[in-house]
């Protein structure tokens, strides 16, 4: 059950209403509802036990909540309104809406205006907490969107950069090769109206003059076996072996069966 707060106190000027409430203890937690007409404070607060001769903390004991509710007695800026949370108070400014000064905080309000004040500051501070709710989630959904698009962006100025450097790679390879059929097709002229052996290169590909010599020497030796006529062998003499009549018709003896 909730207490009600002791000696509270407040202030005004003619803009602003100050509230001071007192904490038996050290700080807790604060949980305000505030609506132009409506003011309620619930705190828990905390005592903490020390020993007396070492002055170190032995415990923390928790106190019953403690309740402040008022029916104000002007309309406030409750978006405008401030909170502070201290050791020893709780200390609310709320801007008026209309300047001037009060002759009290409190309104006299029956019990139906009361409950119907308190349950339209509820259904209100519910609105509030939805719609914070819900900007938050909105805000938290914008920021992983533009966190995608910059992400997809860097992507594409990676896939950009790796492009060029395809491109410029690609370039350089042409000019390489364009070069060296130049330098290969000049070698090849040469090789053919030198000697009248022909071209010096296998289709495309041009030859080295070492691959280019061996190969010339190896065609020339073979022409040479090749277009070599038979001699005569009638007057070589005959190999040492067997009589003729016991050799085959190549001059080698049978085997036999």
């Amino acid at each position: 059950m909730p207490l009600e707060f002791p000696d509270w106190t407040w202030t005004q000027s003619e803009s602003t209403v100050c509230i001071q409430l007192p904490l038996r203890g050290a700080a807790g937690t604060a949980d305000i509802v505030s609506t132009e007409r409506y003011l309620k404070v619930e705190t828990r607060a905390q005592v903490l036990s020390r020993d007396r001769k070492t002055t170190l903390v032995c415990a923390q004991v928790h106190q019953p909540p403690y309740l402040f509710e008022a029916f104000l007695f002007q309309p406030v800026d409750e978006a405008a309104g401030t909170a502070r949370l201290t050791d020893t108070r709780v200390v609310i400014s709320l801007p008026k809406k209309t300047p001037g000064l009060w002759t009290r905080l409190r309104a006299d309000a029956g019990p139906e205006e009361r409950r119907r004040l308190r349950e339209e500051a509820l259904r209100s501070h519910q609105e509030a907490l939805s719609s914070g709710a819900r900007l938050r989630a909105e805000s938290k959904a914008e920021d992983s969107r533009y966190a995608l698009r910059a992400m997809m962006e860097l992507e594409e100025e990676e896939r950009e950069r790796i492009r060029e450097m395809k491109e410029s790679e690609r370039e350089k390879m042409e000019a390489e090769l364009s070069g060296l059929e130049a330098g290969g097709g000049g070698r090849s002229r040469k090789a053919g109206t030198g000697g009248g052996r022909g071209a010096a290169h296998v289709g495309d590909r041009p030859l080295r003059p070492s691959v280019l010599l061996t190969r010339l020497q190896l065609g020339a030796a073979a022409g040479r076996f090749l277009l070599h006529e038979p001699q005569d062998t009638s007057g070589w003499p005959s190999p040492p072996g067997p009589s003729p009549r016991h050799c085959g018709s190549h001059g080698w003896p049978r085997r036999r069966r």
